[in-house]
């Protein structure tokens, strides 16, 4: 007998006689759009009967909703009205995200449905197409407040991430991401702010990015990554990716090829188009509670844990775990309890460590640590360490240390094996916030208009790629379609 399957908003099961709205997007006015019953293992009446263009855009593809379901539509207004404008608490600017847009599209077709809508891609991937698939990876990202979650998660949807461009990630180069993100609206207040403030930082706005996650039923961001077509530039990847054989290939001939083949045996299967992430951010002080019903709903639902740390805070940088909010204290904790997940440690705002002295006697600590940051901080180029490196460093770092909580993460750290440990930072970001800041004071005593404090670089995720395809898309099975 076939499971029921999950809600991948509410996570709860769908028996039967359970329906879903399709709404399509690109059809609304035919039969494409309708209240459909679910059907466990069957997906027969799910897709859109209308022509779709094999894997199209997830904004254009038809979207689903769970009617019952617990998490509503931060859109629609306490009155039952959809909002008309999307912008954040206390501007006039309005926000520009596809989901407000798909919103106002499905309320006119629909109106009354308060209930969020979800990708059929996304519901797809959480309920698979046989028991023993796993076509997507929930992860949870655990830490104190300000260390760098909501940072994290909105940089990993942010179309720039994965922009063909990108300086230090080959994977970029050659897998395109999309968005879907979803905040449940709060209860009092401005219902969509939230949303706008999330979808804004998503998109780079760097004032956005260091905005407090706000405390909500369901705090998610999903990420679709596909192989990119027509992808040049890949032949410079070092030796481990690319063999010098491969080299020698034009160009065009290399970019018509899988990115399995190129990216090498950690790379995904070249038959899966479409591999599905999602990320659950929490509010720090939901975390630092005794209890929390959420956080426990959530660590029961997902699929891996990522616990952050601040690497500013480590005492050998000058740092102390002694304040009110530590990340150091938080990870101590969160690391030294049991989870029947798999669970690494994400290093976070190196780019604030990296400007900090080495204050031990350690010689060799120091030694490693110049010589990671003169490497790494030094050049524009591919963020590719050795193995284990990240965690050889990290607990050099931390294994002299007097503080009970860094020698918590140490002992935690060193005995698990399969604990691995991720270097993640974003290059620039430093600089951008110090020019704003900058520029607020000049504001404030008045200074000419024209003097301009824009830093000559941009914001560069780096070690944020590598997080992703090797740890939260390790053992994903493949999903052959979205739109048959």
């Amino acid at each position: 007998m076939m499971p029921n399957p999950i809600c991948p908003l509410c996570l709860k099961e769908l028996k039967a006689p359970t329906q879903l709205l399709r709404f399509c997007p690109l059809h609304p006015e035919t039969e494409c759009s309708k209240c459909i019953d679910v059907i466990p293992g069957n997906l027969a009446n799910l897709p859109c009967p209308g022509k779709h263009r094999g894997y199209t855009d997830i904004r254009s593809s038809p979207m689903l909703v769970h009617l019952g379901c617990e998490m509503l539509n931060p859109f629609i207004q306490v009155d039952g009205s959809h909002l008309q404008r999307l912008t954040e608490s206390g501007k006039t600017e309005e926000v520009d995200a596809w989901e407000f847009k798909v919103s106002k599209e499905l309320n006119k077709h629909f109106p009354g449905t308060k209930e969020m809508f979800f990708p059929e891609a996304l519901y797809r991937a959480t309920v698979g197409e046989t028991t023993s698939e796993r076509l997507v990876r929930s992860i949870l990202l655990l830490g104190a407040q300000a260390v760098g979650k909501s940072n994290l998660a909105n940089t990993a949807i942010n179309d720039h991430t994965w922009s063909a461009a990108q300086p230090r990630s080959h994977e970029a180069q050659a897998l395109a991401g999309q968005r879907f993100l979803y905040l449940s609206p709060l209860e009092t207040g401005q219902r969509q702010a939230a949303f706008a403030t999330a979808a804004a930082a998503g998109q780079g706005n760097s004032q956005a990015r260091d905005s407090m996650t706000v405390p909500t039923s369901l705090n998610l961001r999903v990420l679709f990554l596909q192989p990119r077509r027509g992808t040049s530039g890949l032949n410079e990847a070092p030796s481990t990716f690319s063999p010098q054989w491969w080299r020698k290939f034009p160009s065009t001939l290399r970019s018509s090829w899988p990115a399995s083949l190129i990216l090498g045996k950690k790379s995904f299967p070249s038959s899966f188009p479409l591999r599905v992430v999602k990320l659950y951010d929490i509010a720090g002080e939901q975390v630092q509670t005794s209890f929390d019903q959420n956080l426990q709903s959530l660590l029961n639902a997902v699929d891996k844990i990522a616990i952050l740390v601040d690497a500013s805070e480590f005492s050998c940088l000058g740092g102390s775990a002694s304040g009110t909010v530590s990340s150091v204290k938080e990870a101590s904790k969160l690391i030294s309890q049991p989870h029947h997940q798999p669970h690494c440690l994400i290093v976070t705002k190196l780019d604030k460590a990296k400007a900090k002295p080495m204050l031990t006697q350690d010689e060799a600590l120091k030694q490693g640590w110049n010589q990671w940051t003169n490497r790494e901080f030094s050049a524009a180029k591919p963020y590719y360490p050795t193995e284990e490196e990240e965690k050889t460093l990290l607990l050099q770092m931390l294994r002299n240390s007097a503080d009970p909580a860094e020698q918590s993460i140490y002992q935690a750290v060193s005995m698990d094996a399969n604990c691995r440990v991720y270097f993640i930072w974003s290059d620039g970001l430093l600089e951008v916030a110090q020019s704003e800041l900058a520029r607020k004071l000049n504001e404030s005593v008045n200074a000419p208009a024209e003097l301009d404090m824009t830093p000559d670089k941009e914001i560069t995720p780096v070690g944020l790629h590598r997080f992703i395809r090797e740890w939260c898309l390790e053992g994903v099975a493949r999903m052959t379609s979205f739109n048959r």
